[in-house]
């Protein structure tokens, strides 16, 4: 994903990771003026199939605490199915290794101002393979939060600390 989105051009970026045909309501919101559409498996209108119990608690425990630090009503800030301005992610650098990237540059946006909606999409479960995320991978989500939240106050505080000075 890091190479792709430094890789991509254009006004709307919007990573794929399968065939779906909501791509078009993540479109329409960046169009109407949202910096970053995301596809949320938990608002009304979503449906949400095949999703393991254990992940599924995992995710709404770590998505409810983003929304507590970012003071955004977002509920599915780990979704990777996003619709993204493409200058937004021009400031955005991404560090993560892992699944926590969309976690990442979901919080690095928010730290930046951006406007964000949900749009309620489909989301199924694999019905073949097995899914390389593991319940491990949440200590690299729960590091990534603090990282980008101090990143975040660092920020502020030498962006006032720039105001007064000059």
């Amino acid at each position: 994903m890091k190479l792709g989105f430094k890789e991509a051009r254009g006004d709307i970026i919007v990573p794929v990771m399968r065939d779906r045909s909501d791509i078009p309501k993540l479109l329409k919101a960046v169009l109407s003026g949202y910096d970053i559409a995301i596809g949320s498996r938990f608002i009304k209108g979503s449906k949400l199939v095949g999703h393991p119990r254990w992940k599924l608690s995992a995710n709404r425990l770590y998505n409810a605490l983003l929304m507590v630090v970012t003071g955004r009503r977002i509920s599915d800030f780990t979704n990777a199915f996003k619709a993204y301005k493409g200058e937004v992610l021009d400031g955005i650098n991404p560090s993560s290794r892992s699944f926590d990237i969309t976690a990442e540059i979901a919080l690095k946006a928010v730290f930046m101002g951006a406007r964000m909606v949900e749009v309620p999409v489909e989301w199924r479960g694999r019905s073949k393979g097995e899914a390389k995320f593991k319940l491990t991978v949440g200590a690299s989500y729960l590091a990534t939060l603090l990282r980008v939240w101090v990143e975040g106050i660092v920020g502020r505080a030498l962006s006032k600390a720039r105001r007064v000075v000059w």
